[in-house]
């Protein structure tokens, strides 16, 4: 076997351009798919950083006749659909929530999330510093406590060990700090603060913004806990007609929660049609590389046939030519995870210039990826290796040792092999041809709608008002309108 390897790198150093050519080929081929897999393990196959998150999932409501679903749910159906403590282990409420903080430098509009108090505890992550929310603190009038994230607490209080119980002014009311959780943790997205969720269980019922994150029970399966909220939507349906007419529920993989509420079976169906078109190109690249080896074993029938005329066996030749290709594919791997790293890196860097990343989703090439990356090289060795190596190992042997090389290769089969590569290669690259154009094409057309109004040079703005004096139509109302009335005397601005 090491008499092969070396035997093999002999060969490819005496042919410095082929080898370049073919690794480059290679690692576009097998870091693209590794770039994308990489993506799809990070979304979907990297476990949640919960205890026990298989038992963790999140109520999906649906809405008859049309299908449509949400994770937003309405207060009082959320009492009613997990109140059986024999199928939940416990239910808590999370919604979004934005404040603007004053005090200190500057003042600062921040994104955090109201929770149940019982949150932190239900996925099984405890503050780094402090406590989690009481149960009686999810009341008005004492519900103004706050849980900050480690970057806040580093960015407003200077990491201040002893921030717990200090206070910090959000929209004009002071909140009392009672925790800091630890550096990373954003749940259930980028969240940078925690307030308590106060329920109104005399709320309306159509009335749907907060999201439910349940845990069942040891042991309990999925099909009995849907079978739970199918039963209680049923009553509900009958004791609410005109707000739960309709409406059931269903428990879907916490993962659609952190995503942002997306169906992760679509998200999923994307980033495989994506793996699916750069495997197309990594067929080409095999193909390609095929009929490049299959030229240059023709080329080498003379030395084939020598060396079985001097009793080298079938088998041993095939392992030969074999183990040229592997060390190709392996070199095509190794290079391909960097390029995949590196492509990996730039879409994270891509995205976060855009949207915040949840913050449970680390975009790196990771060991899955890698194992990923060594099967795809193994089945790309032998994709681009086994045809020629056979082929090769077949020719007339008096006709290679009278004619040369050239005889060895001019047989019809040679010929009808070289053309079905080729035919391959036309066929895969028109096919991401086409898909290519149709995407194109789609983006133009979206570039192309006309939103019914002029859009150069127009620019909007989110404000965000707090405080007693904007609590009122009026108050906001003053407001909006001084704010226009500024912004139309500024020069250029109309």
């Amino acid at each position: 076997m090491f008499q092969d390897l070396r035997y093999a790198l002999r060969t490819l150093r005496r042919s410095p351009g082929f080898t370049t050519v073919a690794l480059l080929m290679l690692a576009i081929g097998i870091g693209a798919n590794t770039g994308i897999f990489s993506l799809l393990s990070s979304v979907f196959y990297r476990p949640l950083p919960f205890a026990a998150p298989a038992e963790l999932a999140v109520i999906v409501q649906r809405f008859a006749p049309s299908g449509n679903t949400q994770v937003y749910i309405s207060p009082p159906n959320f009492i009613d659909w997990t109140a059986d403590t024999t199928v939940f282990a416990g239910a808590a409420l999370i919604a979004d929530a934005a404040a603007n903080l004053s005090g200190g430098d500057q003042p600062e509009h921040v994104e955090g999330e109201r929770i149940s108090p019982n949150t932190f505890d239900l996925i099984g992550v405890r503050p780094a510093l402090g406590r989690s929310f009481l149960a009686d603190e999810a009341v008005d009038g004492r519900s103004d406590v706050v849980i900050l994230s480690d970057m806040l607490w580093r960015r407003r209080f200077a990491a201040d060990p002893r921030v717990v119980g200090q206070t910090l002014l959000m929209d004009g009311t002071l909140h009392t700090v009672v925790g800091v959780m630890p550096p990373g943790f954003g749940f259930p997205f980028q969240a940078k603060f925690w307030v308590p969720f106060v329920i109104d269980p005399t709320a309306d019922r159509s009335s749907n913004w907060p999201s439910a994150v349940v845990r069942l029970h040891a042991g309990v399966r999925l099909a009995r806990a849907n079978a739970h909220l199918a039963t209680v939507s049923r009553r509900l349906e009958q004791q609410y007609p005109l707000s739960n007419r309709g409406v059931s529920a269903r428990l879907a993989s916490l993962r659609r929660l952190l995503i942002g509420g997306e169906d992760p079976d679509e998200l999923r169906t994307t980033f495989t049609i994506m793996l699916g078109a750069v495997g197309l190109v990594l067929l080409i690249v095999c193909a390609n590389l095929a009929n490049l080896l299959l030229t240059r074993a023709t080329i080498r029938g003379r030395e084939i046939a020598i060396r079985t005329a001097l009793g080298a066996s079938r088998r041993r030749l095939v392992r030969q030519l074999l183990t040229e290709s592997g060390l190709l594919a392996v070199g095509g791997g190794v290079l391909g995870v960097l390029v995949a790293t590196w492509a990996v890196a730039l879409f994270h860097v891509a995205v976060a210039a855009n949207r915040e990343i949840p913050y449970w989703i680390g975009f790196t090439v990771d060991w899955r990826a890698l194992l990923f990356t060594a099967g795809l090289s193994l089945a790309t060795g032998l994709a681009i290796g086994a045809a020629p190596a056979l082929r090769a190992t077949r020719p007339e042997l008096s006709s290679s040792l009278q004619e040369g090389a050239r005889a060895a290769g001019s047989g019809a089969r040679v010929t009808r092999l070289r053309s079905a590569l080729v035919i391959s290669e036309v066929g895969l690259a028109m096919v991401l041809l086409v898909g290519a154009g149709l995407l194109i094409r789609t983006v133009v057309g979206l570039a192309r709608v006309d939103p019914g109004f002029d859009a150069a040079h127009a620019f909007t703005a989110h404000v965000a008002l707090a405080g007693p004096h904007y609590a009122t139509v009026r108050g906001r109302g003053a407001f909006f309108n001084e704010l226009t009335r500024r912004l139309e005397a500024l020069p250029g601005v109309s």
